[in-house]
């Protein structure tokens, strides 16, 4: 049928992700050690490493795309600028001072 090579790429990755998990948690690095008074805060770190990764996604990526868009619009103003030409938009600008407002 249409949908039967889907998951194909999907799971190769995946395996490949479980199988580098498991070989730096469990083999010549082992990091795992089955009785948690030695690893405990294994726990702890995953947890505020996750926690970070989310925050980063949800807002550092939205103000790190913000900043690229404007420095390329400055760019680009500073080229018109640089060509003699006076785009429409510069006059009729104003300052967009919520730019880094966060909305969720």
């Amino acid at each position: 049928g249409p949908m039967e090579d889907t998951t194909g790429p999907a799971m190769n990755n995946f395996i490949k992700f479980v199988a580098v998990f498991a070989f730096v948690t469990g083999g010549p690095a082992a990091l795992y050690d089955e009785t948690p008074e030695n690893t405990w805060f294994l726990g702890f770190l995953v947890i505020i490493g996750s926690t970070s990764m989310v925050a980063f996604s949800k807002v550092g990526l939205t103000l790190l795309l913000r900043v690229v868009s404007q420095l390329m619009e400055r760019r680009r103003l500073r080229q018109a600028y640089e060509d003699g030409e006076v785009p429409e938009d510069i006059a009729a600008q104003e300052d967009d001072d919520d730019d880094f407002d966060l909305h969720f």
